[in-house]
């Protein structure tokens, strides 16, 4: 019997190893990494912080997107959508449930995210 312990132990903290945090990536992140190099020193700051986290954390992290955000990457120039979209073609896309909207609505009652930004407390 105590090997048995034993062994579902061992399998247990096994499994739990191989789990990734997840990290929520937001469209501007994901617009950053195909837009072209900015001269603009603050957006290319910008641009290399989001590939240094692309090129340095997918393998430590489990990166997600919303189908907010989803639908907010395929907006606009057709070929830059394509583009961004293959970016975060086998990342995990969050399903919507009831507790988003209550997330949702206690950031924006603890003014964490202005009333007026009701989009960005969606995503």
């Amino acid at each position: 019997m105590g090997k048995i312990q034993f062994e579902s132990s061992r399998f247990f903290m096994l499994k739990y190893l191989t789990i990734k945090p997840r990290v929520y990536i937001e469209s501007t992140v994901i617009s950053y990494l195909v837009a072209r190099p900015s001269n603009n020193p603050i957006l290319a700051a910008r641009q290399r912080a989001s590939q240094q986290l692309w090129e340095n954390y997918t393998d430590k992290f489990e990166f997600v997107i919303s189908p907010i955000v989803r639908d907010e990457i395929r907006q606009g120039d057709p070929t830059a959508a394509q583009q961004r979209l293959d970016v975060v073609s086998s990342l995990t896309i969050l399903e919507v449930s009831p507790d988003m909207d209550m997330l949702m609505e206690k950031l924006l009652d603890s003014g964490a995210v202005p009333r007026n930004s009701v989009f960005d407390a969606q995503r």
